[in-house]
């Protein structure tokens, strides 16, 4: 037995008052005056005790009656006991914390361990009664409550598996919180899942659950789905090994495969697909609990959105089978040149001629003396040849905002041009300006050159020829040595040659001499249109590691220049709608991202954002949570009211016992309504035979 509203026991100190009275009412005698006559006093006598009696009868009832009237708020409970004579049934709060993390669809040899978590749900909702309460709580931020058993099969029906990682004992919190508010005395929290350890941490405040747990008479009831010795090979990891991504050339993709079983796994099959064709496959054997990394090379035919997966053969766990990597070889590449001499860009325009030969670069010029447009976003690339900028501030923004930026200073470039120019893009600052003459033997040369810069390396693949042929440079700008920017090639005397430097987003190249021939013979080398060329390859080349999320992470989306209101989003399985209300904010999230692949979106079928999703790595290791650990959690941590539950037994049985129980507020309450009446008719008479002796 138990009492659901126990500190109303203190209550039965009110017992206590009938008993004061009645001690203090004899403290005040009254003296009647009788005849002498004998017979009257044995009248006297006989009538005395008589009303005597009464009044400790008087007493025993008043004190029943508030000790009945106190037990019955009290609500005590008879548990593992069906319905008395009078009593009531007990009504039962039950919350189901089902665990669908993605580990749960693990195939047994009964089926996935999710589909019999859902049947072992609904065996012990139809053992219950209507009017009982049915909460669930999934691992994902949800929860549904009914009191009706066709409605809670259906919730159970209707559950999928996330592939969101959440801590199960934040799941247990929750439902110690949700039944301290509920009025039912029969309060169950039924916990279903394979108990793997990175779903069960033990990060949370665990002893505001224990005293949670004393303070009412919570039950869990574990159910462990785990299997022993599973087998599971996951995939992950996928990486484009390029930095810069061109087509017709050798791409380098690169994975990982783990074999998490405790056996050896042989003549694994992995397959790459590009935009959903396979393009090349791999076979490997691993020894248990072996992780390989493999690569696989594919050439691209034509630019666009590329959709790259890794796949291997199923298993038993078929969701950590594939992973994804998108990327955007952008079909159309505007560039602008901003300057002020056309013999400073005729080697510059004749170089991106070459590169433009497949219609792919779109080159627009402006000189200097014209107005800058205010907004540069539209354009990929901007050379800047000029000594002049009408409005710096268009520039620096425009890097900000990821803009790239490739400096050539014109052949009239001075010191107070240079500073102003500087400001506004953050060069370096300059130690000197070098001129000599093309007949003079004072000329410089490259010193060094980083060839594990991408730039660089990109000049060289599938070429054996690793050394570049050095120009003559007369004419250049000394830069003062800065840490904030890298060197990719310097001169004999230590001066950076070709550099770069990160703003915010954005990315600036710089040169430090022009390209004429009476500053160098640079533009005649061989190296100077396959450098222009690689440069546009290497700004035009996405960061690939920012559009990588995790189930249910939050994927960020500018809708500061959008065409149309609507944004329409092609899901891994399925299509999505974005309706954009307020054009005063500049980015929204987007954080239905609970599948596992490729995310497009377009406005006015203009692709704006792509990004994939990939599963959680931690969910491919089924190492169950430790015997001590999970004692630890559920024992110490969460009191003795615990069951761990043997679903090869049968256990329905077992709970039906546990969940009867008679609450006997009902039969003490007419208990004490009889026991009043009998004290409202003893008191009568007892009025009655006190005033017969007066």
């Amino acid at each position: 037995m138990f009492f659901f509203n126990s500190t109303i026991l203190f209550g039965l100190f009110a017992a206590l008052i009938p008993l004061i009275i009645h001690l203090l009412n004899l403290r005040k005698l009254k003296k009647v005056e009788f005849s002498t006559l004998s017979f009257l006093k044995e009248l006297q006598k006989s009538n005395i005790k008589k009303i005597k009696f009464k009044q400790f009868l008087l007493l025993i009832l008043r004190t029943l009656i508030i000790i009945f009237l106190v037990l019955a708020f009290a609500r005590p409970t008879l548990t593992g006991v069906n319905i008395l004579p009078g009593s009531s049934s007990s009504k039962i709060s039950s919350v189901f914390i089902a665990d669908n993390s993605f580990s749960m669809s693990y195939l047994s040899d009964s089926g996935s361990l999710f589909n019999l978590a859902k049947k072992h749900v609904k065996n012990i909702i139809n053992q219950m009664n209507e009017g009982d309460e049915f909460i669930f709580l999934f691992t994902k931020d949800s929860s549904v409550t009914t009191y009706t058993k066709e409605t809670a099969i259906n919730i159970i029906n209707n559950l999928t598996i996330t592939n969101k990682i959440e801590p199960l004992e934040k799941k247990i919190a929750q439902a110690i919180s949700i039944l301290n508010e509920s009025h039912n005395t029969i309060q169950n929290i039924y916990l279903f899942s394979d108990f793997q350890k990175s779903t069960f941490s033990i990060k949370a405040n665990l002893d505001s659950l224990n005293k949670n747990f004393k303070d009412k008479n919570i039950n869990l009831y574990s159910f462990d789905l785990s299997q022993d010795n599973p087998t599971n090979i996951n995939i992950h990891n996928l990486k484009l090994l390029n930095s810069i991504v061109e087509t017709n050339k050798p791409l380098t993709f690169s994975t990982e495969i783990t074999n998490q079983s405790t056996t050896s796994k042989n003549n694994i099959i992995a397959s790459l697909f590009l935009n959903n064709k396979r393009v090349a496959q791999r076979s490997i054997n691993l020894k248990k609990q072996q992780t390989k990394r493999i690569e696989f090379e594919a050439i691209l035919s034509k630019p666009g959105l590329i959709e790259a997966k890794v796949e291997i053969d199923d298993d038993n766990l078929l969701r950590d089978n594939a992973v994804f990597l998108n990327f955007n070889i952008k079909e159309k590449i505007k560039i602008l040149i901003y300057y002020d001499n056309n013999n400073d860009i005729q080697f510059l325009g004749n170089a991106l001629k070459v590169s433009s030969s497949s219609n792919r670069i779109i080159i627009e010029k402006i000189r200097a003396s014209n107005f800058l447009k205010n907004n540069l976003k539209e354009y990929d690339i901007v050379f800047v040849v000029s000594s002049k900028l009408p409005n710096g501030k268009i520039i620096s923004n425009y890097i900000k905002d990821g803009g790239s930026i490739v400096f050539i200073p014109p052949s009239n470039l001075n010191y107070q041009n240079y500073n102003f120019i500087r400001n506004e893009l953050n060069l370096p600052s300059l130690k000197n300006i070098i001129k000599t003459s093309s007949k003079s033997s004072d000329y410089s040369e490259f010193s060094s050159i980083d060839k594990k810069h991408p730039i660089i390396k990109n000049l060289f693949n599938n070429n054996s020829q690793t050394e570049i042929e050095s120009p003559i440079i007369y004419n250049y700008l000394a830069y003062e040595r800065d840490n904030n920017y890298t060197s990719i090639i310097k001169l004999l005397n230590n001066i950076t040659f070709f550099g770069e430097y990160k703003l915010k987003k954005g990315t600036v190249l710089f040169l430090n001499t022009d390209f004429t021939l009476q500053a160098s013979n640079f533009p005649i080398k061989g190296i100077f249109a396959p450098l222009i060329s690689s440069i546009i390859s290497y700004l035009t080349t996405s960061n690939l590691e920012k559009n990588n999320f995790l189930p249910k992470e939050k994927i960020p989306l500018n809708i500061s220049e959008l065409n149309s209101p609507i944004i329409d989003i092609f899901l891994p399985d399925g299509n999505d709608k974005l309706s954009i209300t307020n054009y005063n904010e500049r980015k929204i999230n987007y954080d239905n991202t609970d599948q596992l692949g490729s995310y497009k979106f377009f406005n006015s079928d203009k692709l704006i954002k792509f990004a994939q999703v990939n599963y959680n790595i931690k969910e491919s290791d089924l190492t169950k949570i430790g015997a001590e650990e999970k004692e630890k959690i559920f024992t110490k941590y969460l009191g003795e009211n615990v069951i761990n539950i043997n679903v090869e037994n049968d256990y329905l049985n077992e709970l039906k016992k546990s969940r009867s129980g008679t609450e006997l507020w009902r039969p003490l309450l007419i208990i004490a309504i009889l026991l009043a009446l009998i004290e409202m008719y003893v008191a009568r008479n007892t009025k009655k035979d006190i005033s017969n002796l007066n």
